[in-house]
């Protein structure tokens, strides 16, 4: 059950940039087909702030997994082989 708990909570913080992504897209489509139809500067939310800063945090969070996963796999390139001899 750790096990499962472990692999659960990585498979989320590697993937989850995904949903801010996804967040900020839709805010920019949303205030894109604003102001394409008539209804340009009538709306109160401010769509390309919240655009810009999940946008951001999906960055980060992308930066992230691919720090976390660059460091697992030069773990793994640079672990000595159980197998074979040193030199020293």
């Amino acid at each position: 059950m750790k096990r499962l708990c472990i692999i659960s909570t990585v498979a989320v913080l590697s993937s989850g940039w995904v949903v801010p992504l996804y967040f900020s897209v839709a805010c920019f489509v949303d205030w894109l087909s604003l102001e394409i139809t008539k209804q340009a500067g009538h709306h109160s939310f401010p769509f390309l702030r919240a655009a810009s800063q999940a946008w951001f945090i999906a960055a980060i969070w992308f930066g992230a997994a691919v720090l976390f996963w660059a460091a697992i796999a030069a773990a793994r390139c640079v672990a000595p082989d159980p197998g074979r001899e040193s030199d020293a």
